[in-house]
């Protein structure tokens, strides 16, 4: 499939709704992936009844793959709330050894408090862990969580914390 890119900074999606997007000349994102985050966005909103989604940076130990941790992070969520998680993930290189991961994780508020992440990803931390070091969320600032609870707050979600990830890998890869 051949990858297109944007340079206007609004999109129309399929459904005809227009959404801010971080894109120019300069710096193009893929469509492909706009649609991708677009539709994954609007499956939590459909599906968990008090959406919020999480952004984060992740840097696996040698030998460990992000399959392994999303696999490890979906068991989780399923063993300890009875729910299946939503996620958008893309690898940024910048050339060197240390390639790490962006995350965007769709959860329910309902049963999953901001702090269960933060549980989560320090467990998963250490000498012979998944993880060699993250950006943990500490659910204090609306960069790192937001809620989807209407059409203003989710598209500024979109626009303010998940398409910019996106960008910056995009200009860096």
């Amino acid at each position: 499939m051949k990858l297109i890119e944007l340079t206007n900074p609004i999109y129309l999606d399929n459904n005809g709704i227009e959404w801010a997007i971080n894109a120019d000349n300069k710096i193009p994102v893929i469509k492909q992936y706009i649609d991708k985050i677009i539709n994954v966005t609007q499956e939590a909103i459909r599906d968990f009844k008090s959406p919020i989604v999480y952004n984060f940076w992740l840097r696996l130990r040698d030998g460990k793959t992000i399959s392994n941790f999303l696999d490890t992070l979906k068991k989780y969520y399923l063993q300890k709330y009875g729910f299946l998680i939503k996620y958008v993930q893309v690898k940024e290189s910048d050339g060197d050894k240390f390639d790490h991961h962006h995350v965007l994780l769709f959860v329910d508020r309902r049963f999953a408090h901001p702090s269960s992440l933060s549980h989560f990803l320090t467990k998963q931390t250490g000498t012979d862990k998944l993880l060699f070091c993250q950006d943990i969320p500490k659910g204090n600032n609306k960069y790192e969580y937001m809620t989807l609870k209407n059409e203003n707050e989710i598209k500024d979600a979109v626009h303010r914390v998940i398409l910019p990830f996106l960008t910056e890998v995009k200009s860096r890869g």
